[in-house]
């Protein structure tokens, strides 16, 4: 499946067979998604360090 097939399904009831047989049911939702940023199980958080170096 291609990237472009896989998004048109964005937002859609799908099912999925991996590899090893197992059966995953639900809606297919893009990472990083505004509903999910309060879950940290369903979201990527943004790397919040900053490297500040000084020369001295």
């Amino acid at each position: 499946m291609t990237r472009y097939e896989l998004e048109r399904h964005l937002g859609k009831y799908v099912e999925i067979v991996l590899f090893d047989g197992t059966v995953i049911e639900g809606i297919l939702h893009k990472t990083g998604e505004k509903a999910f940023e309060n879950d940290a199980n369903l979201s990527i958080p943004k790397l919040l360090t900053k490297l500040n170096s000084q020369s001295g």
